[in-house]
Parts: C-alpha cells; structure tokens; sequence
C-alpha cells in the first residue's frame, strides 16, 4: 500500500463501523491513503482499523457522534493531528427510517434528522474549514441516495437525503474558490440497511432494481469521486446501479410558466390548467430523459 490514486492523501470517513463506510476505508487505504475512520461503535470502528492495518495500510480509529458539533470538530482536528491534515472527506454516517407520517415517532424522525443531516453539516463544516486553512484544496464526498425523490413509507429518510444532496450543490459552489471539491454518492448494495428495509416493507421500494451493486462497486466509485481522475467534477451526485453508472438530477425551476395578471384563486387555476398541467411532475423516482439546457445562476 502506498501507492496508488490517493497515495499520500489523508482521508477521514465516517459511519466507518460496518457496510459501505468500512468499504470505503479498505477501497482509499488499497489506492493509497492513510484514514481516520470513525463511528459510535466502538468495537466495530476498531475492527475496521485493525484489519486494515493487518495488511499494511494506515489507519487510526475514532469514537465519536458526529450530531454533536463539538465531537465533529474533535474528529477532523484528530485527523489533522494524525495523519498531518486532511485531503478528502467522506461523509457517510446515517440510518434509514420506515415509517408513514401517521405513524411518526418524534424520537425516531429527531434521531434521523440528527445523523442524516445535521451530522453530515457538522462534519462537513469542521473539515471544509481545515482544508481552507491549509490552502490545498481537497475533496468532500457526501452520502445522499435515489430516496431524495421521495419513496414511501421513508419520507424522513427522504427527506435527509435530499437536504444531503443540497448541501452538496451548495458547498460545491461556495466552496469551488478554495479548490474544493464536493460531489456525492447514491449507492446501492446488500447491506444490513438493506435487509432492514425489506423486513419493514416487504419488498425494496425501487421496485426497478432487479439486482444491486457490491459494496466494493459503491467504493470504487467513491475512490473515484476522492481521487484526480474526477477533477472536472462538482456539484454532482453519482448514482451506482448493479450495471451502470447515473446522475440524479438537480432540482430547477421549470421554463414552463403559467401568465397570470393578477393572482386570485381563479386565475392561478387557470394558469395551471392552461400552461402547467401538462407538465406537472411524477411523485417519487422517476428516469428522467437527458435533455442539456442551460446553467442558470
């Protein structure tokens, strides 16, 4: 090890324990990076470490909650600390929920909007920063998934996926000056989360998903997102599918308008009837047709 796309780059990952964050740990320490890996499992967090370590990478681990601000910081000042700085990030902690909104739980929704959002702004804020201050640039990987569509019986989930997708439209604007890169990934694979939601729904929700990627599928991908082969990339987030790579779309503002003078409910109604019916949206994932257009700012 040593050698390789992020040889010399120091990496931290999160939600490294199990499943897809400790793929992404072995896939960036075989390309050539040290990690910190870090989790709130403890006894799963320092496996991950040791068998990377086992076979000549390095690796340090970490406990921590990344929904606490002051933990986040701690993480990515550990990174600094131990590896010398920090080049890339993976923000990949999160947990799934399955539930309607009649039957939201406050601790339930609470606990996945904790992990899935505020975890990945807290996380994503300490390391933007240290690569800021260091004046290399660097690369953030943000987690988001195919749900931010909206899939039911997931609408908190959806939800946080889709504020992880803005997040990475936004950073990788406010942050492209400082040579920052910030792109995410929609994986798919059979993992523990997976089993999850089949036990709770019955079926996987993207009934169009005949077969699912491997794990080491998604952590090529993201070596790919850390590395130099995706300079040109930003903003965007990567869809993995067991026989393709995709994008998912941004959210815009149709060009499609409907003229109305002055607004009342009758006109309004009018307007969309006229102008807009035909163009009303599909609820929930849909493939879209590619159809370049313009970038607005």
């Amino acid at each position: 090890m040593g050698s390789g796309l992020l040889a010399g780059r120091r990496i931290l990952i999160t939600g490294a324990a199990q499943g897809l964050g400790r793929a992404y740990a072995d896939a960036a320490v075989e390309a050539g990076a040290a990690v910190v890996v870090t989790d709130v499992d403890a006894g799963g967090v320092e496996e991950t470490a040791a068998r990377i370590v086992a076979r000549g990478g390095r690796a340090v681990a970490l406990v921590a909650d990344v929904t606490d601000w002051d933990a986040a910081g701690g993480i990515v000042e550990a990174c600094v600390r131990e590896l010398g700085g920090i080049d890339g990030l993976v923000n990949n902690a999160g947990v799934l929920g399955f539930v309607r909104p009649i039957h939201e739980e406050r601790a339930d929704a609470r606990r996945a909007l904790d992990i899935n959002v505020v975890g990945v702004l807290n996380v994503g804020a300490h390391a933007a920063r240290a690569m800021v201050e260091a004046g290399r640039g660097g690369t953030i990987v943000n987690v988001s998934s195919g749900a931010q569509c909206g899939l039911y019986h997931q609408g908190t989930y959806s939800a946080s996926k889709a504020a992880v997708a803005t997040y990475t439209y936004s950073w990788a604007r406010d942050l492209e000056e400082h040579g920052i890169r910030v792109n995410a990934i929609s994986p798919n694979a059979h993992t523990a989360q997976h089993d999850q939601l089949v036990a709770q729904v019955g079926h996987n929700p993207e009934v169009h998903l005949t077969s699912l990627p491997s794990r080491e599928d998604c952590a090529a991908v993201v070596v790919w997102l850390l590395s130099d082969l995706s300079a040109a990339v930003n903003g965007q987030v990567a869809r993995v599918q067991a026989d393709a790579l995709t994008l998912m779309s941004h959210p815009l503002i149709l060009a499609q308008k409907g003229a109305v003078e002055r607004f009342t409910p009758e006109t309004v109604a009018a307007a969309f009837e006229r102008d807009l019916a035909a163009h009303v949206q599909p609820v929930g994932v849909a493939f879209a047709e590619v159809q370049p257009g313009p970038v607005i700012f």
